[in-house]
């Protein structure tokens, strides 16, 4: 007969070693639990390239979200307020709130909540102007553009002090590295890249 769990693996009591059940919630100890801790192999699986590489870049998103949030303290806006009204005035038209959301990485009920409140403070409204009249497009209001205006440059210097620790030569060759990463992952979703991310003028790298 194998050994008797002591540990329960319903409310982890440490039970006396002849007992059958659990003292605390009667639970059989004969049932097999799920381990403790990650199987070794499982950190080792945290190591694989691909794995860590998502890991880092997700870390570095994080920090680097918290220093551009921390630098435009005091501006009277959010960085997702910030981003979403910078990504309606720059993308080519129309923008529809469900391709806002993806670029905020959004699902749609919580971009819906944002554009929301973008146009209950008048910086942002929906045309229903599309063929499909079902559909609606998203473009600022002359407050929302004022708005832009005010904190862009404040922006633009919160984005750039995240990467200014690394040299420029070094950094080109990072934003080629990403934009195949990011135009991979569309593919795979089924987007096409150049009408997803169409922004502004070409990329440093496309110039270089």
């Amino acid at each position: 007969m194998p050994a008797t769990i002591r540990i329960c693996c319903a409310c982890g009591a440490d039970n006396r070693p002849i007992a059958r059940l659990c003292d605390q919630c009667g639970m059989d100890l004969s049932a097999r639990r799920p381990p403790d801790r990650l199987p070794r192999e499982r950190f080792s699986d945290l190591q694989q390239p691909g794995v860590l590489a998502a890991r880092i870049l997700n870390q570095a998103y994080s920090v680097a979200f918290r220093l551009i949030e921390n630098r435009l303290r005091g501006t009277g806006i959010s960085v997702a307020q910030l981003r979403a009204l910078s990504i309606v005035k720059l993308m080519p038209a129309p923008l529809t709130p469900g391709l806002l959301a993806v670029h905020l990485a959004l699902d749609a009920r919580t971009a819906s909540d944002l554009i929301g409140r973008l146009e209950q403070a008048s910086w942002m409204r929906r045309v229903k102007d599309l063929p499909d009249r079902r559909a609606s497009r998203l473009e600022l209001t002359e407050q929302g553009e004022a708005v832009l205006a005010r904190v862009w440059d404040p922006y633009v210097h919160a984005m750039d002090e995240v990467w200014n620790c690394v040299p420029r030569e070094d950094v080109l060759p990072v934003i080629e590295v990403l934009i195949r990463l990011r135009d991979s992952c569309l593919e795979r979703l089924g987007y096409a890249p150049n009408e997803i991310f169409a922004l502004g003028p070409p990329s440093p790298v496309a110039e270089e």
